[in-house]
């Protein structure tokens, strides 16, 4: 497996999941190695305080957070938990300088409750003024000519297929179901919602997705596949947090073989 995320709640039996940096929803880092595929070679999940662990392919494992209650979510990332978890970060270029560390870095929080998963990011910019936002439109194919973020999910943890949410600095929605790393299927549209902020460090987003607006194995523990990619258009820069390779060209953000464990 290449890179992976674990899900770790702090109390109790939870539902849990996965995503392209795969997540592992557990109770401790001992269960969590318990539901891991067999032939899983990546980074050990991470423990309490820790959320993030790497080894020496690049790999990455990722631990989601359980909140105790929803997220207000305005894009501004100022509740508690954004300063009592630390951030998911060091995210890699794809282009132009593929293998070297973003130019503009990203941090990344990933938490849960019974209902929904909660993605926060601060997209961090040195030249705010250049940020590149222009469109509003559902589905729009032209939100990849803007920034953006895309988070890309692999709920069956088969590396494979998953779900591909996206959205820009204006707080556009636009969504795929993704099969065989290379068929993206833009009539597919299900509930979530984004929220997204600017100031002058950059811009800010958090997006709530309901675990039933996804399909997803029984409840319990479970281990899915997490990717994000950030696009900054000004500079024509593409960053992952799981590295894909320039080969793959724009089509890598499909590629959820190389994905994190959640």
């Amino acid at each position: 497996m290449e890179n992976g995320v674990v899900l770790t709640p702090a109390q109790g039996s939870l539902s849990c999941f996965s995503a392209l940096l795969s997540l592992l929803l557990a109770t401790s880092s001992v269960a969590a190695q318990s539901i891991l595929p067999a032939d899983y070679d990546g980074p050990p999940p991470p423990t309490s305080p820790q959320v993030v662990s790497r080894n020496d392919r690049g790999e990455v494992s990722i631990r989601a957070v359980r909140v105790g209650e929803p997220l207000v979510l305005d894009g501004k990332l100022d509740e508690d938990v954004y300063r009592s978890n630390g951030a998911i970060a060091d995210f890699g270029q794809q282009d132009p300088q593929e293998g070297m560390p973003a130019t503009e870095q990203t941090e990344l929080w990933v938490f849960f409750d019974e209902n929904n998963l909660y993605v926060g990011a601060r997209c961090w910019d040195s030249r705010p003024d250049r940020i590149v936002a222009t469109e509003m439109r559902r589905d729009s194919q032209n939100i990849q000519e803007n920034d953006s973020f895309t988070l890309l999910l692999d709920t069956f943890y088969d590396r494979r297929n998953g779900f591909f949410i996206q959205t820009n600095p204006l707080g556009a929605l636009r969504d795929q179901q993704v099969s065989d790393e290379r068929n993206g299927n833009p009539d597919w549209s299900t509930v979530w919602d984004t929220k997204v902020s600017r100031d002058d460090k950059g811009w800010m987003l958090e997006m709530e997705i309901p675990f039933k607006s996804l399909r997803y194995t029984s409840s319990g523990p479970q281990v899915w596949g997490l990717n994000v990619r950030r696009i900054v258009r000004s500079k024509n820069e593409v960053s992952y947090l799981s590295a894909i390779p320039a080969s793959y060209g724009t089509r890598g953000v499909y590629k959820f073989s190389s994905a994190a464990t959640l």
